[in-house]
């Protein structure tokens, strides 16, 4: 190759080199260069409604809320301590809960109640909000608000019941526990008393919405009072739960509790209907559980041949076994002999 042709090479090189260049300069204008996103802050909003039965309600009577955390290392508002996240709503009023900034994708889940103490004048609100807010890949904010039994609502509102608190219409709930035949001893039976609603009001000792008694033998138990504070229908179940104790068929009825509570001349009056698994009125919560001295008694003699039998079986099984050993360890040492 010639110098001439050395020169229109390089030259040429020199062009290409220019050109991707250029081609690279523009490409990187075009092309958008990637931002991190802004962090994002939410901001959740609480109402409170305080409902006066009978009595003027106080002014400015503040109610304690705490919103704790349900997901590791989620962020909280600013503001919180280890036990989470605590302020107060005075009235009926709304309060908003201090911004919660979130700069990583990702479900983060919070829970919201009231934690004020228990007041002999007030009813308060014990619902427990779900909260979960989605953070999508562009920090954009998603939130769903659930209830404790797992609806989804638009909004979070407490409403506190201030007033003269009447006589509860489920004052009798006693259960009647009925046995026939004659067992040799009593057993014990268990019977669950279950709202409809986790947030009806319940007797003293129940855990979300739930009340379990126990009476021994035939008799009678009461699961207990409660206050009803407000209007409304309440349902709840009656049961008896199979504990699986030996000779007894249980009783499979289920009784429905329902106590329908109205204001009548400015006072909270009920009416209390039970009716049975067939929806029929009745005037009581019984059960009946039937003893049967054969389902608990001594094994039968089929029972006591199979015994018999397996004995029988596994001694024979043996001795064969050692038969077997014996005439084959005894026909070679006779064919050993033989051969010397």
């Amino acid at each position: 190759m010639n110098k001439g042709e050395n020169k229109i090479m390089s030259k040429g090189g020199r062009i290409l080199m220019a050109c991707l260049m250029l081609f690279c300069l523009i490409i990187s204008i075009l092309t958008p260069t990637a931002y991190a996103a802004e962090p994002i802050q939410v901001t959740l909003t609480v109402k409170q409604v305080v409902v006066s039965v009978g009595l003027t309600v106080p002014q400015n009577k503040a109610f304690a809320y705490r919103l704790t955390s349900k997901t590791n290392s989620a962020p909280m508002p600013e503001g919180s301590g280890s036990d989470g996240y605590t302020f107060t709503i005075s009235g009926t009023n709304a309060a908003k809960i201090a911004p919660i900034t979130f700069s990583v994708e990702g479900s983060y889940i919070y829970e919201l109640k009231c934690v004020s103490d228990a007041d002999e004048n007030y009813t308060i609100d014990k619902t427990a909000y779900t909260i979960e807010i989605n953070i999508t890949d562009d920090l954009t904010a998603f939130i769903i608000i659930h209830l404790n039994d797992g609806d989804k609502v638009d909004e979070m509102c407490f409403e506190h019941i201030y007033g003269e608190k009447i006589p509860g219409y489920a004052v009798d709930t006693t259960v009647e526990k009925i046995v026939s035949g004659n067992p040799k001893t009593q057993s014990a039976f268990t019977f669950e008393l279950k709202a409809e609603n986790p947030l009806n009001l319940m007797p003293a000792g129940s855990a979300d919405g739930v009340k379990t008694i126990r009476i021994t033998g035939a008799g009678k138990a009461d699961f207990g009072k409660w206050n009803y504070t407000k209007e409304g229908v309440y349902r709840y179940t009656v049961l008896e739960i199979d504990s699986g104790v030996k000779g007894y068929t249980y009783d499979t009825e289920i009784y429905t509790i329902t106590d329908t509570v109205t204001t009548v001349n400015g006072k909270l009056v009920g009416a209390r209907v039970i009716t049975n698994r067939q929806n029929k009125q009745v005037t009581g919560l019984t059960f009946t559980n039937k003893y049967d001295e054969g389902k608990d008694g001594p094994k039968t003699g089929d029972d006591l041949f199979s015994v018999f039998d397996v004995i029988v079986f596994s001694v024979g099984g043996v001795l064969a076994l050692g038969a077997m050993v014996y005439f084959i360890v005894g026909g070679k040492r006779k064919g050993g002999a033989k051969d010397i």
